[in-house]
């Protein structure tokens, strides 16, 4: 079964003034994380593709990291926009302007593949036009979006922008905090029910990706506040050389952590029932936050931006390429298939990078733009 992550891919200067010196070289941390994370889901639906054992067999649950990590930047972003008047709706078209196009080049390369492997040229217009509009399809125990699973993912995360823009920012932080307990029995009961959180993906387990988010994403939102509330005091607090040492150490661990955690998986830890929501609720909250407060070496920080600027191209496009790949090496020798294997995760982070670096310079040329608005530039903060 596939289990894709969401991302976000903010990687300007936080909105807010006061805290902006502080905040630009701690999220450099978080696109770091970001980066990784993306790599390892690669190397986790590639094993599924593959037929190797489970290294990564707990890779989906980056999906809820990454939950985590949108609310947290977004919350930091946009919940002063939200209350000085920016309309959900806007909101919501700025969240679609940065998501849909990428994400659209993912369900048309899945089309393509679809349509090399002789899936019939009628169903398959049907099913891209509507994975475009971001319609799943409920069949049972196949993908709700099959030309490129990974999509269901984004669209839940949608959901919580919606209801982020519309209830949640309104909501203070000690209720939203309150709510955490609730939405971590949800998971603990998921698992219950389900064995894992590896659902969300497809049809009869749809509703679980829901479950998932309300968690994730709610608790990146009260880490998000309480971050942006606390930077600027503890920043001034601290002799700058003793925040820069507890920053190297604070990158160090978190650097370290979250490729143990997804490799624990691997070991009989991850066999423990539990295992799923105990890292989602108990380690991932703690790695975001001490991210939020690691710096990074000037060399380390150009390798987190390059990694945090590939993560979603990654994301949305690598599955539809595994698939060709496969297709290709189908009836080759073991080293030619090997071979086949390894370029085409070359391929994928590759494209992923041209992908960023087009998107990236279609976004600087809107931002200056004569008729440029207040929210174009909010679409590219």
């Amino acid at each position: 079964m596939m289990h894709p992550i969401p991302t976000t891919t903010e990687t300007a200067p936080l909105r807010s003034s006061a805290a902006s010196s502080v905040a630009g070289g701690h999220r450099v941390g978080l696109d770091l994380l970001r980066g990784v994370a993306a790599v390892f889901v690669m190397l986790h639906h590639a094993e599924f593709f593959y037929g190797l054992a489970g290294f990564w067999a707990h890779g989906y649950i980056a999906v809820d990291f990454f939950f985590l990590l949108s609310g947290f930047v977004l919350a930091i972003r946009y919940e002063g926009a939200m209350r000085e008047g920016l309309r959900a709706r806007t909101f919501l078209a700025l969240r679609i302007r940065r998501l849909w196009p990428t994400m659209a080049m993912g369900i048309v390369l899945g089309a393509a593949v679809s349509g090399l492997d002789g899936v019939p040229i009628t169903a398959l217009a049907v099913q891209t036009l509507v994975q475009l509009c971001f319609m799943p399809v409920f069949a049972g125990r196949f993908p709700v979006f099959p030309l490129n699973g990974v999509q269901w993912s984004l669209l839940v995360e949608f959901v919580a922008n919606a209801v982020h823009a519309t209830l949640l920012y309104r909501l203070t932080t000690r209720v939203c905090a309150a709510l955490l307990l609730p939405t971590a029995a949800g998971l603990f009961l998921l698992v219950y029910r389900e064995h894992s959180l590896a659902i969300g993906d497809v049809g009869h387990t749809w509703y679980a990706g829901f479950v998932r988010v309300a968690f994730s994403y709610l608790c990146g939102i009260v880490l998000g506040r309480w971050w942006q509330s606390r930077a600027v005091g503890a920043s001034s607090l601290a002799a700058p050389e003793r925040r820069s040492l507890a920053g190297r150490w604070l990158s160090t661990v978190s650097l370290v952590a979250l490729p143990l955690v997804l490799w624990l998986g691997a070991s009989s830890i991850g066999s423990l029932r539990y295992f799923d929501p105990v890292i989602v609720t108990l380690v991932f909250p703690p790695l975001v936050w001490l991210t939020a407060h690691a710096t990074l070496s000037p060399a380390l920080t150009q390798v987190a931006g390059r990694l945090g600027a590939i993560s979603y191209p990654l994301y949305a496009l690598h599955l539809p390429l595994i698939r060709a790949g496969e297709m290709v090496g189908e009836g080759r020798s073991s080293v030619a298939l090997a071979a086949i294997r390894l370029v085409t995760l070359a391929v994928a982070v590759v494209a992923a990078w041209q992908w960023a670096v087009w998107t990236e310079r279609r976004a600087r040329a809107a931002a200056n733009a004569p008729s440029a608005s207040k929210t174009g530039h909010l679409a590219q903060a």
